[in-house]
């Protein structure tokens, strides 16, 4: 299953609306994190920070597996390489990196990227996008975690262990969230490129990307409670309503 692809229009109505009923306890959002407070009722938890990631000390591209297979280190490594708040011009270098890998490694790469957005699919980090630009529908969700990922590791990092730290890292406009779009899809298209082939085929036997759009897991977060669970984020940002999306504009 793919999700299909069309000019986002950011910020508006028209996406699907995210449901607000509670799909469980929270899961960790990512690998090596550990659940380490809950205030019940609220939805709200806590994780304490990832361990240091090992450095890369090799060329990634040097020892890529030629199956479906590749490391989280791989991943970020390029990431880290293309990782800029302009998402056009990210795109732009990731194809070029993606296209000297080759086919079975753009789908590798599209495996962890797909792993790596799990990570911050979580009812509090669609809070924190929210006390950013107020209500955010999943297109849009997908879109603003994209371009977080693409601010390189570190940044992705912290934002999976605790959005508030977003604050002094996140977007300055509606633009660069919309633009992320691309860099959803680059991978896709880098391999249909490479193949003559189409992404959307059923017997394409590509990773899940529909899996970005499934219903974040948690407790939605009181919307009433955003500035005290995001002080620095709502310190940061203007905001907006959680029941209709706003501009983004730094204070």
């Amino acid at each position: 299953m793919h999700a299909p692809r069309g000019a986002l229009p950011l910020l508006v109505a028209a996406a699907l609306t995210l449901t607000t009923a509670s799909c469980g306890n929270p899961s960790s959002p990512g690998a090596g994190s550990t659940p380490v407070d809950s205030i019940e009722g609220t939805g709200w938890f806590s994780y304490q920070p990832p361990p240091a990631a090992t450095p890369v000390t090799t060329d990634p591209t040097a020892t890529m597996p030629g199956a479906r297979a590749m490391t989280s280190d791989q991943f970020w490594a390029i990431v880290d390489r293309v990782a800029s708040p302009d998402p056009e011009g990210a795109a732009e270098s990731l194809t070029s990196a993606l296209e000297a890998l080759g086919p079975e490694a753009v789908l590798a790469y599209e495996a962890q990227f797909v792993e790596q957005m799990k990570r911050s699919n979580t009812y509090l980090h669609l809070a924190a996008a929210e006390a950013v630009m107020g209500f955010t529908s999943e297109d849009v969700f997908v879109s603003f975690r994209t371009w977080v990922l693409y601010q390189g590791r570190v940044v992705y990092d912290a934002f999976v262990s605790d959005p508030d730290s977003l604050a002094e890292h996140g977007p300055d406009d509606d633009e660069q969230v919309g633009a992320a779009e691309e860099l959803e899809f680059t991978p896709l298209d880098v391999w249909s490129e490479l193949t003559g082939r189409d992404p959307d085929d059923e017997d394409s036997d590509l990773p899940d990307h529909g899996a970005v759009y499934e219903e974040p897991s948690g407790t939605p977060v009181d919307a009433s409670r955003l500035a005290s669970r995001f002080p620095r984020l709502t310190a940061a940002y203007a905001g907006g309503s959680p029941e209709s999306p706003a501009p983004i504009t730094r204070r």
